[in-house]
């Protein structure tokens, strides 16, 4: 009996996760990839420097900085395709 109350609550935990849509936020995306422009980039921005829209990542930045990260941009986006929340991103503006 143990196994067989095992199964369905099993079942009944598949079945549940299958109604609800786990995909990362927009806010989840902008923070990691805040994280990953400090750590490749070495420029700290903050969350409302960022929008993410399909694939790109709008940058609200000076024009200085905006520079100094399309410089980098190659690395950035290395790093951004090997996070599973961020490997859809395909470009910086």
């Amino acid at each position: 009996m143990g196994s067989d109350s095992s199964q369905i609550m099993i079942q009944n935990i598949q079945s549940l996760l299958t109604r609800y849509s786990f995909a990362p936020t927009e806010r989840m995306m902008r923070r990691d990839v805040a994280q990953i422009i400090h750590v490749s980039a070495g420029i700290l921005l903050s969350e409302d420097q960022l929008h993410i829209q399909d694939s790109v990542i709008f940058l609200r930045v000076r024009p200085a900085i905006r520079s100094e990260l399309m410089i980098r941009q190659v690395d950035i986006l290395t790093s951004l395709r090997s996070n599973p929340k961020t490997a859809h991103i395909v470009a910086l503006r």
